[in-house]
This record gives structure tokens, C-alpha cells and sequence, in this order.
């Protein structure tokens, strides 16, 4: 019962429904279900399923040497939460979730160090162990941190560093930095397009060629008026997908079809996309691809920092000959492009003005490569590369997309549940994150096993493994009503 129960709350089932769906699926099967948990006892049990995730996760961070430990922070509707996790070559498990007072490299610090006692605490109250053996093991078993590129989480692993007494290898995500690149690419355009006295009619303060993009998205949804006539036809005519362009509720679209097709047929403007487009077909489409990738398929993260070390080399060669991106059939990570990719064909046609478009292209990859060199010079500098290092970043990701996920999930979550406390929601996400209903079922096979061995082996020894295990599982459940306490 307590794993079916487990299973709805991991499958987002309203608590209200829970007691209702059970009952009437024993029905279905002609069976008479007794004592099904209620709504209040059903959200206890929400808890309790928090409590077991971190018995799972302190015996994962215990079993795997080596491994990486990532940590995000957002502010959402006035509530600054932080989430840590850890991966290992295999899987990401999920230590804490929880509302912080502020957003200090000291606040993330104190959770950090605080997320790692509690569950070597967890651990001891079960298996009777040492706090500090286990603890340190702990410790010992981490090797890497993989974060965003801020200075308050360099600064808060320094602090965990130092608080640990232990060096730990400090990895950045390595999707973040397109971001960055979208940014300072917008930015070179624009300084072209001042120097040029180059105005666009369209309402932003970027290039035109991201203005189009923008505005063009309001032409997907309109106020009150649905999708504008003709143009999911449009989209049908020319072999399109229906959802190419997001949605978007926007304002100040009076004039907009006009001033999209002004901007749009100027010599500016289609330069611009081409340059833009280029740099997506030969540059951030192929890095998504290498780099957003799961654990099955994940590029190890030296080989990553090699390859990218490689690219930033081929864009200082491209640099001498921007108009080559017009013939070239490999994109900048050495791969074969698609040949018979319609939008590179046209992308690759005669601009509308060579030398507007040779001026903002060499412009354009001077940005992206300052911005490779200044996020990627601790490594490309001082990292040396040894077999140590090699297998110590073995269960590092390519990219903190875990965390990203977290604080996804906490949205949708808060969104469906808005009077739901931090705590019951910290409790959710990381049973659902962490897969922790197997981890349960696993645990009820164990322990039933044991009880049957020692109904087998004497009255005696059967009695006092179920008196452990209920003062074991009290232990949990009192460790984690005060770690609430303490947080409240």
C-alpha cells in the first residue's frame, strides 16, 4: 500500500485523489482494500518518501568514488532557492532543495555543508555508524564541483573548500556560454549598425536581425485574434512546421506586419540573418549537439575542453577569410555538414552586400572568440592534464542541465500546488528526481528477506532486527522533522 501510494505522489496525483484512485483500482480487480490513507496522511507520507531519498542518496554518495557535486540558485515569487545535487558516471541524485535567506557565497556555503551532514546523519541513524567516519567518506568521495559561471558560487566553493579542508576541481557548464555569444554577437551588430548610421524600423534595442526575431514571434499569437489569416497556411505551403515560431503574447503590434517587411527587406537586415544563421549552422547548433547530451551519450568533460580549445582555433583561421563560411561543407568542430539541408543552401547564397557581410561576419566571430578565451582561460592556461584528473572528472556532466531541471520542476510544482511549504515540494521533486519508489521497493525486498531468514534462524533474532528497524525508521523521521524545525 505504502509503495502504491509513493508511486501516485512521484506521478503528480493531487493527494485529494489518491485515496479515491487506489480504492478503486483494487475494484477493478475485486478486491476490498482497507485502510487507505487519507489526504493529511497522504501528504505525511510525502515527507517520509523525502526521508527515504536521502538514506538513497547518502548510499549513492557513499558507493561512488569521484563524484561531482552541482549546486543552482533562483529567485522565484520572492523565495531564493538553492538546489544541490550530485552526479556520478551513471545517474544524478538529488540532495537538497530549500528556501535560503539570501543569495551569499556564504548562504551557499552553510547549505552545501549543512546538505552533506544531514545526510551522513540520515545514514548513522539507520545503520547505527559513525557520524564523522561517515561523514568524511563522504567528503573524501566528492572530487569536482560543476556550476554557472558567477562569482558567488566560486566564491561559495572556496568557502566549502576551505571548510572541508579539501581541494576540489571547479567545472563550469559548458552550455552557458552561448548565452553569452548570442549577447555579444547582437552587440558587434549593433556597433556596425550605428557606425554605419544604419537605423531599423522595427521597434528594440538589439540588431535588426534579433529584432525580427523577436517581433516576428507576436506574429504567431495576437491579442484576441487568434493566429493572423493565411499564416498556418503559409507554413504548410512551404513544408514548415506549425510550431517553428513560439507563441507569443505581446504588445505595440500595431504597424508590426509593416515594419517586420521594411526591416526585413533591407540590405541590413538580411545580412544580418545570414550572419546569423550562419554562426548557428556552424557554430552554437553543433555545440548544443556535442555538449547537451545524456549520461548514456555524454562526452567527457577534458575531452570537452579540448575540443572547444580546437574550435576557438578554428574561428581565429576562419577570421582571415570570413567569406569562406559561404562554401564550407564542415562546421567549425570538424564535423560533415548535411548536404542536403535546404536552409544552409540558402543561407550560403550570395549575400545582398559582400562587404557589409565580411564586415559584420569577422566582427561577429572576434566577439565569440573573446568571449571563449575570457570563460575558458583558467583552462586552456593552467590545467594540466593527468590520468588523476582524467579519472577523477569521469562523472562529471558536459553541463548543469540537472540543476536548470530542478528549478523547472520547483515552477511547475509551486505553479499547481501555490499554498504547498518549500519542504513538501523539496520532498517531491527529489523522490521524483531520484526514482526513489524503486529505491523503496528494493528496500521492502531487502527487508522482507531478512525477516524470513530470521523467522527461519529464531523467534528471537526476528524480534529484535523489527525492534532496529523501527527505531531505525524513527531516527529518520525525527532527523528530518528537525532539520524542518531548524529551517523554519
Amino acid at each position: 500500500m505504502r509503495l502504491m501510494v509513493f508511486d501516485a505522489i512521484t506521478n503528480q496525483v493531487p493527494t485529494a485523489n489518491i485515496h479515491n484512485l487506489i480504492t478503486k483500482f483494487g475494484l477493478r480487480f475485486s478486491i476490498s482494500l482497507s485502510d487507505v490513507p487519507k489526504r493529511a496522511t497522504v501528504e505525511a507520507m510525502t515527507r517520509e518518501l523525502g526521508a527515504i531519498s536521502d538514506l538513497q542518496t547518502a548510499e549513492a554518495l557513499l558507493a561512488n568514488t569521484h563524484s561531482t557535486l552541482g549546486f543552482d540558485a533562483t529567485t522565484q515569487e520572492g523565495i531564493h532557492l538553492n538546489s544541490i545535487h550530485f552526479t556520478t558516471k551513471e545517474n544524478c541524485y538529488v540532495v537538497a532543495v530549500d528556501e535560503l535567506p539570501g543569495g551569499s557565497a556564504e548562504d551557499y556555503q552553510i547549505h552545501i555543508c549543512d546538505s552533506i551532514s544531514n545526510l551522513a546523519n540520515v545514514y548513522c541513524h539507520f545503520f547505527e555508524a559513525d557520524y564523522e567516519n561517515i561523514l568524511q567518506k563522504m567528503i573524501g568521495n566528492i572530487s569536482n564541483t560543476l556550476t554557472d559561471r558567477c562569482a558567488a558560487n566560486h566564491a561559495a566553493i572556496r568557502l566549502v573548500c576551505a571548510s572541508w579542508n579539501k581541494a576540489l576541481n571547479e567545472l563550469n557548464c559548458n552550455l552557458h556560454p552561448l548565452e553569452t555569444i548570442a549577447s555579444k554577437t547582437k552587440s558587434a551588430l549593433k556597433e556596425i549598425e550605428k557606425s554605419m548610421g544604419i537605423t531599423g524600423k522595427i521597434k528594440g534595442k538589439d540588431c535588426i536581425g534579433a529584432n525580427i526575431v523577436v517581433q516576428m514571434n507576436k506574429m504567431r499569437y495576437m491579442d484576441g485574434k487568434g493566429d493572423p489569416r493565411g499564416f498556418k497556411v503559409f507554413l504548410d505551403h512551404n513544408n514548415l512546421p506549425r510550431g517553428l515560431i513560439p507563441r507569443y503574447r505581446g504588445t505595440s503590434c500595431g504597424g508590426l506586419r509593416a515594419s517586420i517587411l521594411e526591416d526585413f527587406n533591407s540590405t541590413a537586415g538580411q545580412v544580418e540573418m545570414q550572419v546569423l544563421g550562419l554562426l548557428g549552422k556552424f557554430l552554437t547548433g553543433p555545440w548544443m549537439t556535442k555538449f547537451y547530451t545524456g549520461a548514456d551519450d555524454q562526452t567527457d568533460y577534458i575531452k570537452c575542453i579540448e575540443m572547444i580549445k580546437e574550435t576557438v582555433q578554428n574561428l581565429k583561421d576562419q577570421l582571415h577569410s570570413p567569406a569562406e563560411f559561404l562554401t564550407r561543407t564542415t562546421d567549425l568542430f570538424g564535423n560533415e555538414l548535411n548536404a542536403s539541408d535546404k536552409i544552409l543552401e540558402k543561407l550560403q547564397q550570395p549575400p545582398k552586400d559582400t562587404v557589409m557581410f565580411t564586415e559584420m561576419m569577422e566582427s561577429c566571430l572576434r566577439a565569440v572568440i573573446l568571449v571563449l578565451e575570457r570563460q575558458y582561460q583558467q583552462y586552456f592556461d593552467t590545467w594540466t592534464v593527468t590520468e588523476k584528473l582524467k579519472q577523477e572528472t569521469t562523472s562529471a556532466r558536459s553541463h548543469n542541465m540537472d540543476a536548470e531541471e530542478l528549478m523547472g520542476m520547483f515552477s511547475a510544482l509551486k505553479k499547481k500546488a501555490p499554498n504547498a511549504t518549500i519542504c513538501y515540494l523539496s520532498c517531491k521533486m527529489r523522490a521524483r528526481k531520484n526514482n526513489t519508489g524503486l529505491f523503496g521497493q528494493f528496500r521492502q525486498g531487502k527487508t522482507r528477506a531478512g525477516h524470513q531468514e530470521s523467522s527461519e534462524a529464531g523467534g528471537h533474532t526476528k524480534k529484535k532486527e523489527e525492534e532496529e528497524a523501527r527505531r531505525a525508521t524513527g531516527g529518520i523521521a525525527q532527523t528530518s522533522s528537525h532539520k524542518r524545525k531548524e529551517e523554519k
